[in-house]
């Protein structure tokens, strides 16, 4: 959600932790307006003191699982009665994003932007990694190109492009089944790439390639 072009370093965190071994982890889900089909099998991984575990009180692993399907159909489709209350059942008011403090109605003005941008837009839930106090989930967004887009290099013109970004989110849950804070590294890059927003400076005459 935040802008950032770290999307190399996000991986390589994700890969880190999936090596690892700890934590669990889901592969599938995949949303399309709104709708979920279910994924693939769910790879269990053990940490060293315990089993499969969030192990704050309140928390198990399918109590992970039914949050992130709840935050991920939320983005997806704004209530169109309260959005304000739908994000406080999630998120704490305030809530930590990238070190940011941000409101309910931050976060609901945050989502209209994103359905401003993007039409169509569909989630892939790629991976999720749970430990304790944390979950760690991977996902792919598509959508079309239709609104003014803001960047840190600017603000790119509708283009009517396919879309495909993948985003990393760390998340901090709290025992009463709320998020509050969140870590986000999209793949701004390779979006900026794919709307031919971004070009390589031609190589200078008097440079000679290595």
């Amino acid at each position: 959600m935040a802008p950032t072009l770290l999307a190399g370093a996000a991986t390589l965190v994700l890969v880190a932790l999936l090596a690892s071994g700890r934590g669990q982890g889901q592969r599938g889900g995949r949303r399309r307006g709104g709708e979920r089909t279910r994924g693939s099998e769910v790879r269990a991984r053990l940490w060293p003191a315990c089993l499969l575990c969030n192990t704050r009180p309140g928390w198990d692993t399918g109590d992970v699982a039914d949050l992130v399907e709840r935050l991920m159909d939320l983005w997806l489709a704004l209530p169109d009665d309260d959005a304000v209350a739908a994000f406080r059942a999630l998120y704490t008011d305030p809530v930590q994003i990238n070190g940011t403090s941000m409101s309910a109605e931050e976060l609901v003005a945050r989502a209209r932007m994103l359905h401003a941008t993007y039409d169509g837009l569909n989630q892939e839930l790629i991976d999720r990694v749970d430990a304790p106090g944390k979950t760690v989930i991977a996902f792919r967004m598509r959508g079309t190109h239709v609104g003014p887009l803001s960047t840190p290099l600017g603000v790119v013109a509708p283009t009517g492009r396919p879309i495909s970004m993948l985003t990393i989110d760390v998340l901090t849950l709290q025992p009463d089944g709320r998020v509050s804070e969140v870590w986000v590294v999209p793949d701004e890059l390779g979006l900026l790439i794919g709307l031919d927003a971004l070009a390589l400076r031609p190589l200078s005459p008097t440079i000679a390639p290595d």
